[in-house]
């Protein structure tokens, strides 16, 4: 479960993460952020995850830095509901930039609980 800050909205999240060495795993992760206000947004992360604290065997606490691609679709209903008709849909793309921290609680060899918080910087447009 994750929360987009940008829109105030939830999402769900899958995420694979693989050990290359003791302080350093690689993380790809697929996010869909629920629809709100005709906007859907889907986004990419490939991710470096340093481990810089290890407590025991259970617990440890990573930095994160990587890459997101971002991508939204948003879709115009037909009748806005005030007599005008139009409908359609736009879609584009962002890629931007990882920053945070989490924490890999072990519940079992396989599976683990990993909250995190991340900052996405992406890339700026400007109007031409």
């Amino acid at each position: 479960m994750v929360y987009a800050t940008d829109i105030n909205n939830l999402g769900v999240a899958l995420k694979g993460v693989y050990s290359f060495t003791p302080e350093w795993e690689g993380a790809f992760g697929f996010t869909h952020i629920l629809k709100k206000d005709y906007i859907s947004y889907n986004v990419v992360d490939l991710d470096a995850q340093y481990i810089f604290s290890q407590s025991g065997d259970q617990v440890s606490f990573f930095a994160i830095g990587g890459l997101a691609l971002n991508m939204w679709k948003v879709e115009f209903p037909d009748d806005w509901g005030w007599g005008a008709f139009g409908g359609g849909s736009a879609t584009g793309s962002d890629i931007g930039l990882n920053l945070g921290a989490g924490m890999n609680y072990m519940l079992s060899s396989n599976f683990r609980l990993v909250p995190e918080v991340r900052f996405t910087l992406l890339e700026a447009h400007t109007p031409e």
